[in-house]
């Protein structure tokens, strides 16, 4: 390339990159192009009130926030939608893009008068009072912008603030009927009159929330279904407005008669909802329904305004209460269950879990209990199994409680009892005689302890619960890890050997290093401890008579004694007096000659 053509290329690159710059100077003075936030340093959480003058709906909006809630004050007193209003405050956080002056003077005639004007008041970073006014004016050519004025200057917003105000009042009111969080909610009062003015008590109730959860206390005290007052208080969360019926004029010139509650069914309200929070603040909810068309009106109290009930509110709010009644007789998940106790009359067959293990123990009368020893884990889960799966098929308010389960009569039931880390939460029940139901199907009468509605169960659960102690004992009587184990312990009088285990895996005994393949014949039959036959009680002595003890990691430790009775026959004892015949008949005498 010659010399001239690069001095040439040279001046055209120059004069571009002039070019450039004072196109760039110019745009950063006129700002051209350049988005800015619509209220300037006003940031939307720090906005206070704002005031709507709608010239196109002839309608004036007025909202504040009153404590971090917005409420309406133009032109009516109400709560405003939270919805509607994070709208609004997000499209007054939108961008603008800035117009030219010479371009800005065409937009005139569209602000004589303004489509509306927004009054918006807030605060800066310092707590210092800041006010905008916000004029919308024409849409542009494309139909999706529009022009606005504040602050003296033209900007280009999205028409989705004007579309948003474009929209009736009822729209920007609160269709919420509770004010508070229903979770927060620890007492319920239904009351529902009947067409005689008499309180219907097959609908109307009072509940409580305490420790062990929701219970019916009027008109006869129940535990509630966790989940289904879980249902009824989310349908209360969700009652809707579903139409504004009746306001109170705002103008104090005018004469208040109040609204007209006979036409609303509200002149004698058919149902009156209270309910408190812990916090002690209460809300109440008088209802009526109209006789022809079936449609619920709503007041409060102390207000006048009326509103119908939405038509998606839900029925449940309606139900009988002993549609409320927990039908299930545990509410607790199995791997939290302690201790399972099985009430037969007059013996108490008690089933305690000890890690992944049960044990059996069985008390008669008024005795000491009777330890017997490891619980097979399968008849436990077989009876957990049955007592999850049961479920009251129907209530019998006409039952009398005293009556069905006398004082101080022998019980057949059940009690159920959690870990420390859950409070120890009891679940009890109580199985009276049995009797034939209407379709000739063995029913018994079913009465949780402290309440006071009966209930049918099928009679077929009464066989679980009076399972025979015997049935549950296992003949596994324990299972150790070996890989847990540390030392094994013999005794036999004044002789003692000692065995430890290294992290190879290998026993040896105390002060050797010779691997202790003496324990071969006897390991596993210790790891395994089976019985061949479970004895009754245990002897009332042994003889010549050998102590395991088995020690570990986490403070593992498992004991039992072998000796032989009075008919030289081996018999192995668990801590707590369980005994039985050990499977494998040798072990006696193989431990025995383990410590000669």
């Amino acid at each position: 390339m010659s010399t001239r053509s690069l001095l040439l290329l040279a001046a055209l690159v120059a004069a571009l990159s002039w070019v450039a710059l004072r196109q760039k100077g110019l745009e950063d003075r006129t700002r051209f192009h350049r988005s800015e936030p619509l209220l300037g340093a006003l940031e939307p959480e720090r906005i206070r009130s704002i005031f709507i003058d709608h010239t196109m709906t002839e309608t004036y909006l007025g909202f504040e926030n009153q404590g971090g809630l917005w409420s309406l004050t133009d032109p009516i007193p109400y709560p405003a939608d939270a919805a509607s209003v994070r709208s609004l405050l997000a499209a007054l956080d939108q961008p603008a893009r800035f117009v030219p002056e010479g371009a800005a003077a065409g937009y005139d005639a569209g602000f004589r008068p303004p489509r509306a004007t927004l009054r918006i008041v807030g605060e800066d970073a310092e707590g210092q009072a800041v006010e905008e006014q916000l004029e919308l004016g024409p849409f542009d050519v494309d139909g999706m912008s529009q022009v606005v004025r504040v602050r003296g200057e033209t900007l280009l917003i999205l028409r989705n603030l004007d579309t948003l105000l474009d929209r009736p009042l009822p729209e920007f009111r609160s269709r919420r009927i509770l004010r508070m969080d229903p979770e927060s909610i620890v007492h319920l009062r239904r009351t529902w009159t009947g067409p005689a003015g008499e309180v219907d008590a097959e609908f109307s109730f009072v509940a409580e929330r305490r420790s062990g959860g929701w219970s019916l206390l009027t008109p006869r005290r129940t535990t509630l279904d966790p989940f289904g007052t879980l249902l009824w208080l989310k349908a209360l969360g969700q009652l809707q407005v579903g139409d504004f019926i009746w306001d109170p004029p705002t103008d104090p010139e005018v004469l208040v008669l109040g609204p007209p509650l006979a036409r609303y069914g509200l002149e004698r309200p058919q149902v009156e909802l209270e309910w408190r929070n812990g916090d002690g603040r209460a809300e109440t909810l008088l209802l009526g329904k109209h006789p022809e068309t079936g449609r619920w009106f709503a007041k409060r109290p102390e207000g006048d305004h009326v509103w119908a009930l939405g038509e998606s509110s839900n029925p449940r709010l309606f139900e009988r209460w002993q549609e409320f009644a927990d039908r299930a007789l545990v509410r607790v998940f199995r791997a939290d269950i302690e201790a399972l106790e099985l009430l037969q009359g007059d013996a108490v067959v008690t089933l305690t879990r000890e890690g992944s293990d049960w044990s059996l123990s069985r008390r008669e009368g008024d005795s000491e209990p009777a330890a017997l020893g490891p619980a097979s884990t399968a008849e436990v889960e077989r009876v957990l199994g049955l007592l999850e799966n049961a479920a009251v098929e129907s209530w019998a308010p006409e039952l009398d409680p005293a009556t069905e389960f006398p004082e101080g009569a022998p019980r057949v039931g059940y009690r159920l009892v959690t870990g420390a880390a859950l409070g120890g939460i009891e679940q009890r029940g109580w199985l009276g005689e049995p009797r034939l139901g209407a379709d000739g199907t063995s029913l018994r009468p079913f009465l949780r302890p402290g309440d006071g509605l009966v209930g049918w169960l099928d009679a077929s659960l009464a066989d679980a619960l009076l399972t025979d102690a015997e049935s549950f004992r296992s003949r596994d009587l324990w299972e150790v890890e070996e890989v847990e184990l540390e030392r094994l312990v013999l005794r036999s009088g004044e002789v003692q050997r000692e065995w430890l285990r290294r992290q190879q895996g290998t026993w040896h005994a105390a002060g050797s290093d010779r691997s202790a393949t003496e324990l071969l014949s006897v390991l596993d039959p210790l790891l395994f401890l089976r019985a061949e036959e479970l004895l009754p009680t245990a002897p009332d002595a042994l003889a010549r008579v050998v102590e395991v003890e088995f020690t570990g990691r986490r403070g593992l430790s498992r004991r039992c004694v072998l000796g032989l009775d009075a008919e030289g026959l081996p018999v192995v004892q668990l801590p707590g007096g369980a005994a039985a015949r050990p499977a494998r008949a040798s072990l006696h005498a193989d431990l025995e000659a383990l410590l000669r």
